[in-house]
């Protein structure tokens, strides 16, 4: 009895030494920095996509961002903060940034990459962004040096990871099959009507079979027609977003693949179709893929004539692919 009691206590310290060597993995700073350009390296924390804004000269985002991963098999929460900003050369236009100077968010220095597009610092997770965020801009290249401040609440979406999916995916459409059909038949003239002993000719018979083509190619086209315009799954917002504006859902493999939807805050769900994605690469990988739910409550002002975005957003990112 003493050796099974002895076995059984080894095996629970070695259950409880097994879970705590993976809760180590979670814990301090993550080993690599993320890039500016919201790339990242195995167990880091990702830096959210900029949201498009079509009139926007600037963009200056203070993140709340939480992010789920899965490392082994053994699914991670992290929660952290990030000061992100873009300037474009002209409104819209964030394929060309420009340097606007110094620019720091509650007194936390931001670092533009060799594009310019500023990020905070890696080592600063915690920038103090539930009391209020400062922003201050030192100017440069058109833009001015000014101060701008932010005190209202964060956006929130409350559903937790746990409902996430993993068939929250990319649904590609189904092609409409392809039938060749027969050679159109060569009808009597107009003025040659049957007589009641007509004898069906060859004509008729074609005719015939290009209607009966018809009518399974149009059956066809209507049970794939219906699957590509058929809800695969949905992401609720009403009543599970607050304080925001806005939603953004966008879907990047950092490989090229990468779609994004913008919606009121106040619609009750997102509903996905294969039809949605009807968007060039017709592929993705899901190994590096990523889903964002980014809540925005957003500010505008105009500066010198050009309007800049001041944005508050609750980044919530959900990895795909297994880290090891």
């Amino acid at each position: 009895m003493k050796k099974i009691y002895y076995s059984v206590v080894a095996l629970a310290l070695l259950s409880i030494a097994f879970f705590t060597g993976c809760k180590k993995i979670n814990e301090g700073p993550p080993p690599f920095p993320p890039n500016a350009n919201g790339t990242f390296n195995d167990l880091t924390y990702i830096t959210p996509t900029f949201p498009s804004i079509a009139n926007a000269s600037a963009m200056l985002i203070a993140v709340q961002a939480h992010d789920q991963k899965t490392v082994i098999v053994t699914p991670f929460q992290n929660n952290y903060e990030y000061g992100m900003a873009q300037f474009s050369s002209s409104p819209g236009n964030f394929s060309s940034l420009i340097n606007a100077g110094s620019l720091l968010v509650n007194s936390i220095g931001l670092t533009p990459s060799s594009t310019n597009s500023y990020l905070s610092p890696a080592t600063n997770y915690t920038i103090g962004f539930t009391n209020n965020v400062s922003w201050q801009i030192g100017g440069g290249n058109g833009v001015p040096a000014f101060n701008y401040s932010l005190n209202n609440v964060f956006p929130l979406f409350t559903d937790s990871f746990q409902n996430w999916a993993d068939n929250w995916l990319p649904i590609y459409q189904r092609a409409m099959p392809f039938v060749p059909l027969p050679a159109a038949p060569t009808y009597p003239l107009p003025n040659i009507v049957p007589t009641p002993t007509y004898t069906p000719t060859h004509a008729d018979s074609v005719t015939y079979n290009l209607a009966q083509v018809y009518k399974t190619d149009s059956a066809s086209d209507n049970v794939v027609s219906t699957y590509n315009k058929t809800p695969q799954w949905t992401v609720p917002i009403k009543g599970y977003v607050f304080n925001a504006d806005t939603v953004f859902i966008i879907l990047n493999d950092f490989n090229g693949f990468f779609y994004q939807t913008k919606v009121a805050a106040t619609v009750d769900s997102v509903a996905f179709t294969p039809n949605t994605f009807s968007v060039s690469p017709s592929s993705y990988n899901v190994a590096t893929l990523t889903m964002q739910v980014n809540a925005v409550k957003y500010r505008d002002t105009v500066i010198h004539g050009n309007k800049f975005y001041f944005l508050k957003m609750g980044s919530y990112i959900k990895y795909y692919g297994a880290t090891k």
